[in-house]
């Protein structure tokens, strides 16, 4: 096996470990629902429907779905704009956004981790589940 390979194998093994994050984000927009900080100007809907989208990665990424990378690439223009403006801003101010930072820092992550799930893998057949082998999908047709 190739040094691609094995790599690519092992970010597929830690794609749920990617996902725990996105639980984090989860419950962090869930309190920022619950008890607003005073400094927050998002909207209570602008939290649930993070709450939806951290849900979602956390579970694309827990089932090591292979269609996650467009999903991923939209999500890192998003968090580019948003978070990356954020930061900006703040450093502009003095001040280091922590929470910018740390959302800008795991993007690579994600973004590596989502194309190592949408990479062919060998003995897989396309669109089966973790673990899944192609022998395990009967002989081929005939």
């Amino acid at each position: 096996m190739s040094t691609r390979a094995r790599l690519v194998s092992r970010m597929v093994r830690a794609a749920p470990i990617v996902g725990a994050p996105f639980a984090l984000g989860a419950i962090h927009h869930v309190r920022a629902i619950t008890a607003p900080a005073a400094g927050d100007a998002s909207s209570a809907t602008r939290h649930l429907v993070f709450v939806g989208i951290n849900l979602f990665f956390g579970a694309a990424f827990a089932t090591r779905a292979r269609w996650t990378l467009f999903p991923a690439l939209l999500l890192a223009g998003q968090q580019i704009y948003s978070h990356g403006g954020s930061f900006l801003e703040a450093r502009r101010a003095g001040v280091f956004d922590t929470e910018s930072f740390a959302v800008l820092g795991f993007l690579p992550l994600v973004l590596v981790t989502a194309l190592a799930l949408a990479m062919p893998r060998r003995g897989v057949a396309p669109g089966a589940g973790p673990g899944a082998s192609s022998a395990s999908q009967g002989p081929p047709p005939a």
